[in-house]
């Protein structure tokens, strides 16, 4: 892992009206042909993943002709080969991404002009030591906005790690990380890394949150947004995942891909 630098300030609070995600019944793998009839930005050059599904990923249209998308996806274990949840076209009039998800074959590396900071949250707590060998485990999700030059504008990473022994998980530790493109002109704002144990040492979880802004993305438009409200990993004492994540988009008036990555081990 790389680096960590002491950062945490608590995430201003927002409280948005939630979009409407409108699941789609379409055939499995990448969608094509007349798939994307009506679809504009379609993304190219993407490793394929497996057992892959699509569905359309509904935003709202803003007054001021930009959109906006709000995706909060819920608790869901992370398979031992990872997964990955991403934008494969846009159709910015009618403010819609047609979303892809499945298992990975490769994660893509970020671009030499992005900055990052990390920060790291630690709770010590010792397991009952009850049933069976003490083992350790890590897993992380990072979710990615990117422009349709598929460049990373920010992103949001929690990294877990822990130790399971059947019965009861201890000495977890959380990182959080943010990624922003200084190129674009993005900025990062308030940020913050959490832990907690779950009642009895049932599990650890592992919270990062943050917002990021571009003043000159959209001009004279509005100030781009995007929130991550909250992107979380559970470590079980099974020795699974869980993750779950909310993050928002506001005043996109340029339209922006999106993935959610995770797996086990260590990212980076």
């Amino acid at each position: 892992m790389r680096s960590h630098h002491s950062l945490s300030r608590r995430l201003l609070a927002a409280t948005v009206a939630s979009v409407a995600i409108v699941l789609a019944s379409l055939p499995a793998g990448p969608a094509v042909g007349a798939e994307l009839s009506g679809w504009s930005y379609v993304r190219g050059g993407l490793e394929p993943v497996a057992s892959a599904r699509t569905w359309v990923l509904q935003g709202e249209k803003l007054q001021n002709g930009s959109c906006r998308y709000r995706y909060a996806s819920g608790p869901t274990e992370i398979p031992i080969g990872g997964w990955v949840v991403r934008s494969i076209a846009l159709d910015p009039a009618h403010c819609r991404k047609l979303m892809e998800e499945g298992s990975p074959t490769s994660f893509e590396a970020d671009a030499p002009d992005v900055t990052s900071i990390f920060a790291t949250a630690s709770a010590q707590k010792a397991g009952d030591g009850v049933y069976g060998i003490a083992s350790t485990q890590g897993a992380w999700q990072r979710v990615v906005w990117k422009d349709v030059a598929g460049l990373l504008v920010n992103a949001d990473l929690t990294q877990i790690n822990w130790t399971y022994n059947g019965s009861t998980v201890s000495a977890g530790s959380t990182t959080g990380g943010w990624f922003w493109n200084t190129a674009t002109q993005w900025q990062l704002g308030a940020h913050s890394v959490s832990n907690l144990y779950g009642p009895g040492s049932s599990y650890y979880r592992g919270h990062s949150e943050a917002v990021f802004s571009n003043s000159y993305f959209c001009r004279p438009l509005p100030t781009v947004y995007t929130y991550y409200y909250y992107n979380r990993v559970w470590g079980h004492p099974n020795g699974t995942a869980t993750r779950s994540q909310s993050s928002d988009s506001i005043d996109e008036c340029l339209p922006l891909h999106y993935d959610i990555e995770s797996a086990y081990g260590q990212w980076g």
